[in-house]
């Protein structure tokens, strides 16, 4: 019975963890593109763009990572021997 209840909070756990990596990820997107436009707007030209793709180039290690959870989380929830599979222990 604790093994059952300890699987329950588990997936209640990574249930949670990969909403909310995905409403991260959403955001940092939306958050990207809404900066960019904005800069592009504001300084049109090469300027512009250099600024927006430095802009890309600081947010893609984050939102990799970020997209890294989300699909870890998933997969995990799919199939509950995940973590025993890649070796790691539940412990609780």
């Amino acid at each position: 019975m604790g093994s059952c209840f300890k699987q329950g909070v588990l997936r209640r756990g990574l249930r949670m963890v990969f909403i909310g990596s995905a409403c991260t990820l959403i955001g940092l997107l939306y958050g990207f593109t809404a900066t960019s436009q904005w800069i592009l707007t504001v300084s049109p030209g090469l300027i512009g763009v250099g600024l927006a793709v430095a802009l890309g180039f600081s947010i893609v290690p984050l939102a990799a990572y970020i997209l890294h959870v989300v699909v870890d989380s998933a997969l995990a929830l799919r199939n509950p021997s995940y973590f025993t599979e890649r070796g790691l222990e539940v412990c609780a």
